[in-house]
C-alpha cells in the first residue's frame, strides 16, 4: 500500500482496502500510508486514505 500511496494508485489503495489491508501500518521510519501520500502530493489517494 506504501508504494501505490505515494503514486497516487488510487485503483490499487481502494482494492487492497477492500481486500483487509491496514491503512494504520507503519514503515519501520514510523509512516502511515496516509503520510506518504501527502509528502508525495497524490492528492486522490491521501483523500481516500483520510476517509479509510
Amino acid at each position: 500500500m506504501m508504494f501505490a500511496a505515494m503514486f497516487n494508485q488510487l485503483e490499487v489503495v481502494e482494492c487492497l482496502l477492500t481486500h483487509g489491508a491496514d491503512a494504520s501500518m507503519m514503515t519501520d521510519e514510523g509512516k502511515t500510508a496516509l503520510m506518504l501520500a501527502d509528502a508525495m502530493g497524490a492528492a486522490d489517494t491521501r483523500e481516500r486514505l483520510r476517509n479509510a
